[in-house]
């Protein structure tokens, strides 16, 4: 089972926003697709046409997501997702969303991602 590497997540409650950051690796667009799966039509195949004009599909590359904004809507068209691809990492916000969805979204997520180990570090204490 393809799952998304969790770096961090957390909310706003003043504006109603919940976000997660995942590592962005060679199982994202998987893993992308079963975390939305019965919440929203998310797809891992980009749209669009060539320079003759005719309509074409392909898998996503993540060397073409860098700095790319994606918005999707939730199927109860009220909420919105906005997913924010970095170099290294994805951040995902989640605006408006009811409890049904995020109850949801929080199962699929349970399911479909692990949290990345962080590496620890120790500080000396420096003198001057």
């Amino acid at each position: 089972m393809v799952k998304i590497k969790l770096c961090g997540m957390g909310s706003d409650t003043d504006f109603n926003l919940n976000y997660i950051i995942v590592k962005k690796d060679k199982n994202l667009f998987k893993g992308l697709s079963n975390l939305f799966k019965g919440v929203s039509s998310y797809n891992e195949t980009d749209r669009y046409y060539d320079k003759k004009d005719h309509y074409r599909s392909r898998r996503k590359q993540l060397k073409d997501y860098i700095d790319v904004h994606e918005n999707i809507r939730l199927l109860n068209k009220k909420a919105r997702v906005d997913i924010f691809y970095g170099k290294n990492k994805v951040f995902i916000s989640f605006i408006d969303l009811s409890k049904e969805y995020r109850d949801k979204l929080m199962e699929n997520l349970k399911k479909h991602a692990e949290w990345k180990s962080v590496k620890e570090h120790r500080y000396r204490r420096v003198h001057a």
